[in-house]
């Protein structure tokens, strides 16, 4: 800002007339900031301004267009911003103002370079190597140009591998002066053949996985939330119910319950601070820090809660 002002100072044009200013609308100006101060669209006249003049330099006429538009600002518009300042100017020269912004070309090459790079160390944290995938989209990406002033910060960051393949990756943010101004999305797909689990058998919470249970199939995406055939499900116990064919999902699986369904188990009760101790029936599976249900033997339901220690508390009746 310092540097425009002083700019200013050196190309503007000054003329006096029996105490009136009279000052010089350009026809068109290119400006390098987020800002355009009346100083960027008016001519003063002399190499040096006056502090007035500075002043009236230094003011805001209106926020700078994007580099692929231009902003045009009529004399009457520049004229009530300069009287706003002082009644003595009087504006002479265009009568309109095109307004541009000067801009750097990010090269295609370094956008496709960038993502490629930020895409595999993505992937290599799911084991995925280069030689794996696909990228789809990247023929399409193009140079693009950014305000001069602007810091382009190419990056993945929402990059997501467990959406579907459809689903866009990449953006470029636009910083100006730490604000970030415009977000460019990039309209790339990830093509990832996927060798993954599916079951042969319809499956009730509480199975426990076994080899025979097990069949491959390949899914022609992206999505990481399914269990890679790579990866040994035996012996992990089904967390909600399934049918045969489904691919197994991570969340479909989990380790093995301390507790399983119609476990008989001891459990203990607090009354008026004695420890009871009485035998359950486990309703559904449980581990430690869960709550479930049990059944008392005298069929009464109760609500059970499996302690740090693995040991069932009886915390509360269950009404129905």
């Amino acid at each position: 800002m310092i540097f425009r002002l002083l700019l200013i100072c050196l190309l503007g044009i000054h003329a006096e007339v029996a105490g009136a200013q009279t000052v010089t609308l350009r026809a068109q100006v290119s400006v390098d900031n987020d800002w355009i101060l009346l100083g960027d669209v008016v001519d003063f006249g002399s190499r040096l301004l006056t502090l007035e003049q500075q002043q009236i330099a230094a003011l805001t006429v209106a926020r700078a267009p994007t580099v692929s538009h231009s902003l045009v600002l009529q004399r009457a518009f520049i004229l009530r911003r300069l009287s706003s300042f002082s009644s003595t100017i009087e504006l002479a020269g265009a009568d309109e103002v095109e307004v541009r912004r000067h801009s750097q070309t990010i090269a295609a090459r370094q956008i496709r370079e960038t993502l490629t790079a930020a895409i595999s160390r993505e992937l290599a944290a799911y084991d995925v190597e280069p030689g794996q995938y696909r990228v789809d989209g990247m023929e399409r990406i193009h140079d693009i140009k950014v305000p001069a002033s602007a810091e382009p910060d190419i990056k993945v960051d929402r990059f997501q591998p467990r959406l579907p393949a459809s689903q866009s990756l990449a953006w470029i943010d636009i910083w100006e002066n730490d604000v970030r101004v415009e977000s460019l999305s990039i309209p790339i797909r990830l093509n990832l053949p996927q060798q993954v689990w599916s079951i042969n058998k319809d499956m009730a919470v509480g199975d426990i996985i076994q080899a025979q249970d097990l069949t491959g199939r390949q899914m022609n995406n992206a999505n990481f939330a399914y269990w890679p055939k790579s990866q040994n499900v035996v012996g992990l116990e089904i967390k909600r119910p399934l049918t045969a064919g489904a691919s197994l999902h991570q969340k479909d699986l989990g380790p093995k319950s301390l507790f399983v369904k119609d476990q008989v188990i001891n459990a203990t009760l607090n009354i008026a601070g004695v420890m009871v101790e009485m035998t359950v029936r486990v309703l559904q599976p449980l581990n430690r820090g869960s709550h479930g249900l049990a059944e008392r033997e005298n069929g009464r339901k109760v609500e059970i809660w499996i302690n740090a220690d693995g040991k069932a508390e009886i915390i509360g009746k269950y009404e129905e």
